[in-house]
């Protein structure tokens, strides 16, 4: 959203099948974070201000490994490019938050 105007919206099938529903989650804040930032960086070149974006996620754990930048055992089956959203958010490029069911 821009204001109160939708300006993207995205529902596919995931091509591939996540084992948990953290990494399901993780995921899908990814393509978020890849469609954020290519919509900022457009504004920008259309001389349109900055402006803040906040990815929303229902899994705290999801939350947590996208705010902290250390790897786990238990993430190492996680396919390198799906840490984008780290990498954004340690730059202040895009914020993470809560969001209850």
């Amino acid at each position: 959203m821009l204001g109160s105007s939708c300006i993207s919206w995205l529902s596919k099938k995931e091509p591939t099948e996540a084992t948990s529903s953290y990494e399901a989650e993780y995921r899908e804040a990814f393509t978020a974070t890849v469609e954020c930032v290519w919509l900022k960086r457009l504004m920008a070149d259309l001389g349109v201000g900055q402006f803040a974006t906040t990815i929303f996620t229902d899994r705290q754990s999801a939350l947590a490994f996208a705010r902290n930048l250390v790897f786990h055992a238990r993430t190492k089956h996680i396919e390198v490019h799906y840490h984008y959203v780290m990498k954004r958010f340690s730059a202040g490029e895009i914020s993470v938050a809560y969001v209850p069911r």
